[in-house]
């Protein structure tokens, strides 16, 4: 399924994106009510912004989510939580990812950036406030207690964990949560300037 033209999805629709199959924004800036599946979003041309989450409901995408020939970009919108899990895929698109509203998780840290840590910046993800951006810490491929902490503080005026926006930490694994232990305390960004908050999922 490929976009000839922005808008040539729908806000108001539940998108799944099943394995083998693909989905090309071609350049064209697109939003869906929620995305779920294994198969393959991407960009061939240009830059595009993918949006997700006008219907405010709670869906898990494992797929890939890439760029290809062109620039992608991710904005979480909508009140639901979107997880991604790079299960059946990578997760390597170099545009920015926006959490404008609602949740937006990754499940293990390759789901971020595939796992590239130089990626991890204050300029790539932005978190507004009210909205949470949240981390799995599972023990196989989540993200480790050192990792979460530099994620956590990123912020500046314009990027990374604005004022009001909140860190979620995901302890839940094969539906079994375990402990987790920081050593240091999670401080608020930018020197302090941006006050964040913490929530536990699972």
């Amino acid at each position: 399924m490929r976009a000839g033209s922005a808008g040539a999805f729908s806000a108001a629709s539940a998108y799944e994106v099943k394995s083998s199959t693909t989905l090309d924004l071609a350049g064209f800036s697109n939003s869906l009510g929620a995305l779920k599946g294994q198969g393959s979003v991407i960009n061939s041309n240009g830059a595009a912004t993918l949006t997700v989450g006008g219907l405010n409901t709670d869906t898990e995408f494992g797929g890939s989510l890439r760029d290809s020939g062109g620039m992608l970009s991710l904005t979480k919108t909508g009140s639901g939580l979107l997880k991604l899990s790079a299960g059946y895929g990578v997760v390597n698109y170099s545009g920015k990812t926006t959490v404008e509203a609602g949740t937006l998780e990754f499940i293990g840290k390759g789901a971020l950036y595939n796992g590239v840590t130089s990626k991890w910046t204050a300029d790539n993800i932005i978190v507004n406030s009210g909205a949470t951006l949240a981390l799995g810490n599972s023990r196989n491929g989540g993200f480790s207690v050192s990792e979460i902490q530099s994620i956590a503080s990123l912020g500046t005026a314009t990027g990374g964990f604005l004022s009001g926006s909140s860190l979620g930490i995901d302890v839940i694994e094969y539906g079994q949560s375990h402990s987790l232990t920081f050593d240091t305390a999670l401080v608020n960004p930018n020197g302090g300037n941006n006050t964040i908050g913490l929530t536990k999922l699972g």
